[in-house]
């Protein structure tokens, strides 16, 4: 992987945002940085070389990162650790996400578990419970990825007692630097003080960058890069392609199809004129590397050749001592004579110190977050009891009038399947990874005469239900996760936990629940007090029961991908569907359930085995129904087409 300076202008926000997080601050929490131990790649072994070459930890870790505060993160396999300059460990590997340490602490997360906070010890300073994704600290604030109850993703920032210092709400954002930090609303974005409020936006330029030093690289909406400073004033008119800091200077790239690489002031005026192919950072050492031709050399602070192009690759000095350059696929280490103090025997170029050089402060190749697959139940069993309460769910109590059902939730009479009564009240993401629908059962009709011709079934607008469900099913990172979950509803509701461990009950209030757990999908029943669940019919059967009466359903016959054929039976209700399909290869049937619109649009969402396994999203019309078969991942998708096969 080459670490020099040629990059794309996307890349451009790679080096001056992305990275920014693992940055120490310029403050008093800055971090200890050993630029003297070095993670090197050796065959397929990470180890940690001394500036002359010397092996000073043997190679033997899967990856490796810099000493920061006296620690390196390292992997083994697929854990992290933290070893200490001895090459001990002094935190064993146990982590699958972990973060070098940055003013003293780290990120880290266990299997299944919430990001934690660190310190050298590897004692836990807090939980991130919010936190899909977390940075490291830079300025005592750390960025935060979650998730809203619409499912939505927003930013914001953590202080160092785990407390939201900037509530999540930004579409983007990047760490603190120099007291601000870039975010973004939609298609605002600007610079926000660790209060939150907008100091600086980019109503005249596109913010770019961080700042850094008093300043921050901006766009003109052409490709033209240019500074701001703090105060929001333009100090260079966007004018290069490229802008990098280098210490007290700046690395610019000329505009046009040919770049030149430089180096300017903050005021844009050259210091060296732009004649270089390619160039990375002097930082400071009196050295920088610069491509001329297809070779790389040094220069000094003037532009003079130092060490003559011969490289095929080559970064900064560090301590203005050596460097690494690359012959070949093998990298070596020269000194400021551009002699060989370590001959190339390596098998890649350390990657942090592009970015050290960058900015002059440390820098890794290491991730700069954790990602977690920890899914939080407490808050999940906050979000399901505030629909479920003592007296019914969402509103709708055992005593309310279907008449009052059907007006509050505009349900059609026509959509309470059959003369018993059973229809889903509404079917929405309750929250992060949890799909939540509600339905309600009773005897909601009677027949009386109609005349000659027999009787005929009527609503009884005062009838009441006889039982309401909430049923959970999880999505994401919620699966598997289930048995906690119903465990921790059933504690909630303090109902007993049977002996199938399948099943809970109990009374809740005035009314009785059944609490049961069926793969990924948990159902919470209330029936009036005292009565037993087993003694209400379940609406999953009575459904079925409809679907398998021919003459109530519809069947639609056609192939998926024009290749595998399929049989569709579905039944109809408004704008609720449900039935099940299977292959013409093999009989077994497909639970189907989902939604068509009054434009034609119907989305089939398909289970076995209680799990969702695919769904189909197309049009429909009396004739067939075409679109796309999704597999439950997202990254299968097949045509398919299925025409009626009955009136």
């Amino acid at each position: 992987m080459k670490k020099n300076i040629l990059l794309s202008k996307s890349l451009v926000r790679l080096l001056l945002l992305a990275l920014l997080p693992a940055i120490s601050s310029c403050g008093s929490e800055g971090n200890d940085m050993n630029t003297s131990l070095i993670p090197i790649l050796s065959g397929k072994s990470y180890g940690y070389i001394n500036l002359e070459g010397v092996y000073m930890i043997n190679p033997q870790f899967d990856e490796a990162g810099e000493f920061f505060d006296r620690r390196a993160l390292v992997r083994k396999g697929n854990l992290y650790g933290y070893i200490d300059e001895k090459g001990t460990y002094v935190i064993p590997p146990k982590y699958v996400s972990a973060t070098p340490f940055s003013e003293g602490v780290a990120w880290t997360v266990e299997a299944d578990g919430a990001p934690t906070l660190i310190d050298t010890d590897g004692n836990t300073q807090l939980v991130a419970k919010d936190a899909e994704k977390v940075w490291v600290f830079t300025e005592g604030m750390a960025k935060v990825l979650t998730t809203k109850s619409d499912n939505s993703k927003v930013y914001g920032f953590l202080d160092r007692k785990g407390q939201f210092a900037i509530t999540p709400q930004f579409d983007q954002a990047y760490p603190f630097s120099d007291g601000m930090a870039n975010v973004r609303i939609g298609k605002n974005s600007g610079y926000v003080d660790k209060k939150g409020r907008m100091e600086i936006s980019d109503s005249i330029m596109k913010c770019v960058s961080s700042f850094f030093r008093g300043y921050a690289i901006v766009e003109n909406g052409n490709g033209d890069y240019g500074l701001i400073d703090s105060k929001g004033r333009l100090e260079i008119n966007p004018q290069f392609s490229e802008i990098y800091p280098d210490g007290d200077m700046l690395i610019v790239a000329t505009s046009g199809d040919e770049k030149n690489y430089g180096w300017c002031d903050r005021n844009g005026k050259f210091i060296i004129n732009p004649q270089f192919r390619n160039a990375s950072f002097f930082s400071n050492n009196d050295y920088a590397p610069v491509k001329i031709g297809n070779s790389w050399g040094y220069i000094d602070r003037k532009g003079k050749i130092v060490i003559n192009p011969q490289f095929d690759d080559a970064l900064s000095f560090i301590d203005n001592k050596v460097a690494f350059v690359k012959t070949g696929d093998k990298v070596g280490i020269i000194d400021k004579d551009g002699k060989y103090v370590a001959n190339p025997q390596f098998d890649e170029l350390p990657g942090m110190y592009m970015l050290n050089m960058a900015y002059g402060i440390p820098a890794t190749s290491v991730n700069y977050y954790v990602t977690t697959r920890y899914f939080n139940v407490e808050k999940a069993v906050d979000m399901v009891m505030d629909n479920v309460t003592k007296e019914g769910i969402r509103g709708i109590t055992l005593k309310t009038p279907i008449s009052k059902i059907i007006k509050d939730f505009n349900i059609h009479e026509r959509n309470l399947y059959g003369s018993y009564g059973a229809t889903n009240i509404t079917s929405a993401e309750l929250g992060k990874n949890l799909f939540a629908t509600f339905s309600i059962e009773g005897d909601f009709f009677q027949d009386v005469s109609d005349g000659w011709w027999g009787t005929t079934s009527v609503l009884v607008k005062n009838a009441t239900p006889k039982a309401l469900h909430y049923s959970l099913q999880t999505t994401g990172l919620a699966i598997g996760k289930e048995r906690k979950l119903f465990k921790a509803l059933a504690d909630r509701m303090n109902l007993k936990i049977n002996s199938d461990k399948n099943s809970a009950t109990g009374n809740y209030g005035k009314n009785h629940i059944w609490l049961t757990l069926n793969e990924n999908e948990i159902k919470i029943s209330m029936t009036p007090g005292g009565k037993n669940y087993a003694d209400v019919p379940d609406s999953t059967l009575i459904i079925e029961e409809l679907i398998e009466d021919q003459t109530s359903a519809e069947t639609f016959e056609g192939k998926i991908n024009n290749k595998y054929g399929i049989v569709m039976q579905l039944l109809i209700l408004g704008s609720d569907v449900s039935g099940t399909y299977h292959y013409t290869s093999r009989k077994s049937p497909i639970t189907l359930s989902g939604t068509l619109d009054s434009d034609g649009t119907i989305r089939l969402e398909e289970k076995t085995g209680g799990k969702i396994t695919g769904q189909f999203a197309g049009t429909y019309t009396p004739s067939e129904i075409s679109g796309k078969w999704i597999s439950a991942d997202g990254k299968t998708r097949m045509p398919f087409v299925v025409e009626r096969s009955n009136n």
